[in-house]
């Protein structure tokens, strides 16, 4: 995915931990579980949250549902949890290394060091506005389920979870793995209320590893709703079984793709509307973003006193190492823009300006 933030490798991580331990109760073999620390590692080094969260509901679950198995092999698979342990272990070692050499402390970060307020909790101290509550962590869930709705499928808004709750009403085998999605899809909205920020201006980004548990108890849904009305059908003992297995079908057949047609016909089409030319930026704040992201001359840079405009348009622009053709730099003051002229004599700098109605234009320094 096209994306700067963290949350596509996260689930990426997550995906292929759950699939391996889930293996590894199956089949009971170590490198089922060493590949399991391995992934959680890599959990781990994308995101904090997702790795404590997922790693501790799914092995609570999956380990803790095989526990008399477990006891029956406790002479011969110590040594496989103890090297799936030195894994996790090691891996914690590398994140609080990173830390050490990108902050100078091993239990700082860089997100902290870049935004002191950007802790997970509840208190003093956190998030923009000097305190985070619980309270606000349910107005947070909120946002984020409410963005969720809307955005997840494309569906009629009160429609897009009402078929997770239908999963349960099948009669199978299958109902433990169903508990599982729903264990883990819970435990992780509800872990979001203890952060201060929503980030719902990409969308409900910080739902995004729930997207296995919430596509899987979907489909489910739409079964087991098939299931509801075979049932109702040969209670009601007007139609034989085979028929009336066919009919329930046929109706939850039609209703999905009735829900898929409101996504083809009137969500996306609107969606590309909305995105069109999208940036980020306060819906107030006009910007022809093509003119700033058309400008690259040689040897130069290109600056912007306007703080929303650096942070989502021109820094992500820059060259890593600073080496590119073209420079991007936020210049609140003339101090900056001499103290720029000063570290680059060899470029010529450009100051952008935005005009009321969005139009750029540069003037060369």
């Amino acid at each position: 995915a096209a994306s700067y933030m963290s949350h596509t490798m996260a689930l990426f991580f997550a995906v292929y931990f759950l699939w391996m331990l889930v293996r590894f109760t199956r089949n009971w073999r170590w490198y089922d579980l060493a590949l399991a620390a391995v992934f959680a590692v890599g959990l781990l080094l994308t995101r904090e949250l997702s790795a404590v969260v997922i790693g501790v509901a799914a092995s609570a679950y999956l380990l803790g549902g095989q526990w008399r198995a477990l006891r029956e092999r406790a002479t011969t698979i110590w040594p496989v949890f103890v090297f799936a342990l030195s894994i996790i272990v090691c891996g914690v070692v590398v994140y609080l290394l990173y830390n050490r050499l990108q902050t100078g402390s091993a239990m700082l970060s860089p997100r902290t060091l870049f935004f002191p307020g950007d802790r997970y909790g509840f208190g003093q101290g956190i998030g923009f506005y000097g305190q985070h509550t619980f309270a606000a962590g349910m107005v947070i869930l909120d946002q984020l389920l409410t963005i969720l709705l809307i955005d997840l499928y494309g569906w009629p808004f009160y429609l897009t979870l009402a078929l997770l709750p239908l999963t349960f009403l099948r009669r199978d085998k299958s109902t433990r793995w169903d508990i599982f999605c729903a264990l883990l899809l819970i435990v992780f909205t509800l872990a979001q209320a203890g952060y201060f920020y929503h980030g719902i201006y990409l969308g409900p980004r910080h739902l995004f590893e729930t997207l296995p548990f919430l596509l899987l108890l979907t489909a489910r849904g739409v079964t087991g709703l098939a299931a509801v009305l075979a049932r109702v059908g040969r209670a009601l003992g007007a139609l034989r079984p085979t028929p009336t297995q066919t009919l329930a079908m046929g109706v939850a057949g039609a209703l999905l793709i009735a829900l898929i047609a409101c996504n083809l016909f009137y969500y996306s089409p609107r969606q590309a509307q909305i995105f069109q030319g999208y940036t980020g930026l306060p819906v107030s704040m006009k910007v022809d973003a093509a003119t700033l992201y058309g400008f690259h001359p040689n040897q130069a840079i290109v600056l912007t006193n306007n703080w929303y405009i650096y942070n989502y348009i021109l820094w992500p622009l820059n060259d890593p190492a600073l080496h590119g053709e073209t420079l991007y730099a936020y210049a609140p003051s003339p101090d900056v823009v001499q103290q720029l002229h000063a570290a680059y004599p060899n470029r010529t700098l450009y100051m952008s300006q935005v005009a009321p109605n969005g139009t750029v234009t540069f003037v060369r320094i």
